[in-house]
């Protein structure tokens, strides 16, 4: 072996000095962005951290057939950063399968259905307990299948253009309990595009969408879960409980749900801690934005009524927030080429079927259709 080969690893920088110049976010977890090369660096415990892993479109097609609406929620992953030689390996656990046994079978079951290591992303920098990681590869990666779902569509075979693609800084923060990454994709064809594409974009060959990504912290474990009945209008979070007698049913279905507790769970007329609250969205134009304001605000009699007065609220989002931060729970207004669908999304723990985001996203062809309908039996002059 020459003096080269057996020489020892040259020392990683320290943080400190690799991200000297770069913009530093600091928050749930830490992030820098050298803008000059639109690298984007996280910092990590060197002994592993656990987070949900969630995407997201900050922007859409405007397309209602094709889908890829503005604030249209996508996979949400329970994610283990795992420090392995010299890269972090970022881990998206199995929680379709599992069990209440005890830690053996837990073992059968755990050896039985993979996790999938989804990202390797490179050590570049360390320092004490924290090592810096490379994230920009994995952050451009096309987390909201695009291009699959334009082709699906058959609207032409497109990918990531990544000299035309970069991380938005107006729109990636941290925060205490989440950090939030927005990076802007150029999808590209070199064939021809589709029709739908082309006559919606200036140019079919590209167009570019915002992709959003948030790193979440997981929810504590007060959390109860509920079973969930079918003849209740829930939608529900499913797995497979191998624990369960041959009597039972495999599948399993847990209710998707806000969390609410009172300050004193014994007391039943005790104050909710922390009240749900949905924000509209401010660019909705009058008189429908109040409109929708107030539709919003029966829920809080709907939910006084339940005996559980103060546990929903309605605001408008605030100024200079960003509809795509976890934080908030929206109701945002859709525009597309055409008519479509009023839809109901959210961000959930997939352990616990708990909603932690709600995304409900307003068609604005809705009003329109509503007058037409409404002139069409009783007159213009009536519907004006």
């Amino acid at each position: 072996l020459t003096a080269q080969q057996t020489a020892a690893p040259a020392p990683l920088p320290t943080i400190a000095s690799k991200t000297a110049g770069w913009s530093r976010l600091p928050g749930f977890v830490t992030m820098y962005l050298d803008e000059s090369k639109g690298t984007l660096a996280l910092e990590l415990p060197k002994g592993g951290l656990r987070a949900l892993f969630v995407a997201e479109l900050a922007t859409g097609l405007g397309s209602n057939p094709i889908g890829l609406d503005r604030g249209a929620n996508g996979p949400s992953y329970v994610t283990r950063f795992e420090t392995a030689g010299n890269v972090v390996r970022v881990i998206f656990e199995n929680w379709s399968y599992r069990t209440r046994g005890d830690s053996l079978h837990r073992r059968t079951v755990d050896e039985a259905f993979p996790s999938s290591i989804s990202g390797a992303l490179p050590i570049i920098g360390a320092e004490g307990d924290r090592v810096l990681v490379d994230a920009t590869d994995f952050v451009h990666r096309d987390w909201m299948e695009v291009a699959s779902t334009l082709q699906r569509s058959q609207e032409g075979s497109y990918a990531v253009a990544r000299d035309r693609s970069g991380v938005n800084r107006n729109f990636t923060a941290g925060f205490p309990g989440n950090s939030e990454i927005d990076v802007s994709l150029t999808f590209a064809t070199s064939g021809i595009p589709g029709r739908t594409v082309e006559s919606i974009v200036p140019d079919g060959r590209a167009f570019t969408l915002r992709q959003h990504l948030t790193l979440l912290a997981l929810p504590d474990a007060r959390y109860v879960p509920r079973l969930y009945d079918p003849r209740v209008g829930y939608g529900a979070t499913g797995f497979k409980d191998y624990f369960e007698p041959i009597q039972g049913d495999l599948t399993q279905r847990w209710i998707a749900r806000h969390r609410l507790q009172r300050q004193d769970p014994a007391n039943p007329g005790s104050p909710i801690l922390n009240p749900i609250v949905y924000y509209i969205d401010p660019g909705i134009p009058e008189p429908v934005r109040t409109a929708t304001f107030e539709g919003a605000k029966w829920w809080e009699e709907a939910f006084a009524r339940a005996g559980l007065p103060g546990a929903f609220r309605v605001a408008y989002l605030p100024a200079g927030a960003d509809p795509m931060d976890a934080r908030y729970n929206v109701v945002q207004w859709e525009n597309r080429n055409e008519r479509g669908w009023s839809i109901g999304g959210a961000v959930g723990d997939p352990r616990t079927g708990e909603l932690l985001k709600g995304m409900a996203r307003m068609d604005s062809h809705r009003a329109r259709t509503d007058y037409n309908l409404y002139a069409a039996f009783f007159g213009a002059d009536a519907a004006s």
